[in-house]
């Protein structure tokens, strides 16, 4: 079994488990495994830090079958700087990213589309991994407003 393959199952376990503290369990024991743990850092870190932002709305699931690029490949992370960065922007990024998922296997392909979208689809956000370690993941600040009868104003100016 794939590395990749291990991280999707992984992912998939967590996705399957209703209970926030057991993801959060299964998720620091993912991090820690040794075989995959490096590598599910990463794509955590990229998927949910809002540094990295992709450009593209949606990616249509691996239709055919097969694949010898797995997330570990150099090509595999070359697409998500360039679109990271702006360097692939338009038909030119939609054109690399087809051309990538005809040649990952199935859970890599799954792990960039949802890589791409921001979202694992497993019920855990960047506080949840915050929470197995600390500071990891900027989260956004929370903007509060306030209702006007709670503002105290001068009526003066």
């Amino acid at each position: 079994m794939t590395v990749p393959a291990i991280i999707f199952e992984q992912i998939e376990r967590v996705a399957a488990t209703p209970s926030k503290k057991d993801k959060q369990a299964l998720l620091s024991e993912a991090l820690s495994d040794p075989r995959s743990g490096g590598l599910l850092k990463a794509l955590l870190f990229w998927c949910y830090s809002s540094s990295h932002r992709y450009g593209i709305k949606f990616v249509e699931p691996k239709t055919t079958p097969g694949g010898v690029l797995t997330a570990e490949d150099g090509q595999f992370w070359a697409v998500l700087t360039g679109l990271s960065e702006r360097q692939l922007t338009g038909n030119a990024a939609r054109e690399s990213i087809a051309r990538l998922m005809e040649q990952l296997d199935e859970p890599s392909a799954e792990l960039f589309r949802r890589f791409v979208h921001k979202d694992m689809r497993a019920g855990f956000t960047e506080a949840t991994l915050n929470k197995i370690i600390p500071k990891w993941i900027k989260e956004p600040a929370y903007m509060r407003c306030s209702l006007i009868n709670d503002v105290k104003l001068d009526k003066g100016e």
